[in-house]
């Protein structure tokens, strides 16, 4: 039975999702502009690269048909480096490509099973999209378990899929819960506690607002 206090991580699991949250959190905090998580072709991944001064590098043992390291100083600032894997929604190497861009990162650590290799956009959401003949890129996260089974049962299962004219989707409060919980509250007090655990890592409170309005409705009460 898992006792950790809600919003804490194991210290296997802090190791690695807590460099890749400074990253992502780096740039929210820094830059107004939004944050892509859904291509719905690779092109669309490489124009917005090079529009943000970013490379598309491939990860060692990892196809560039199955994904790809995104890294760089976000828009050419200093101080705001990102370090971010995507992959084909029609890959199943994506885990894989996340043990790769620790294996550059930190050689010799092994990625914890309990963390997940999460698809920001649901791969479920995307199938019109496959069966259409597009090839969806999405970006991928190191989540807990915890949050992103109770996330993927609560909030994504169900949902409408991607409209085929969609060919691009950002970063939103929904998805930003998901990327920085540790875990899914069960009540309304394990909601307030992790709303203030995810605004001690990002320090914005537009950002912070978003999270709790989108995410309301999915909680215990309807807050």
């Amino acid at each position: 039975m898992d006792t950790r206090p809600i919003g804490h991580s194991t210290s296997e699991q802090a190791a690695f999702i807590i460099l890749s949250r400074v990253d992502l959190a780096s740039v929210l905090e820094n830059s107004a502009e939004e944050v892509p998580v859904y291509f719905r072709e690779f092109d669309g991944l490489g124009e917005y690269c090079a529009e943000k001064k970013l490379a598309v590098k491939e990860l060692p043992g990892i196809s560039s048909s199955d994904a790809m390291l995104v890294s760089g100083y976000f828009n050419g600032c200093l101080g705001l480096f990102v370090d971010f894997v995507w992959a084909s929604a029609a890959s199943n190497k994506y885990r894989d490509a996340v043990k790769a861009k620790w294996e550059l990162r930190d050689p010799g650590r092994t990625l914890p099973s309990n963390l997940h290799a999460d698809h920001i956009v649901n791969r479920g959401s995307l199938k019109d999209l496959q069966a259409a003949g597009f090839d969806p890129w999405v970006m991928l996260f190191e989540v807990p378990w915890s949050a992103n089974v109770g996330f993927g049962g609560r909030v994504e299962r169900g949902r409408d899929q991607i409209a085929i004219a969609e060919s691009r989707i950002n970063l939103n409060g929904l998805l930003l819960y998901k990327l920085f919980a540790t875990d899914f509250p069960k009540s309304q007090d394990d909601f307030h506690k992790t709303l203030e655990n995810i605004g001690g890592q990002i320090n914005h409170e537009g950002w912070l607002k978003k999270v709790k309005e989108e995410m309301a409705p999915y909680m215990p009460g309807k807050i």
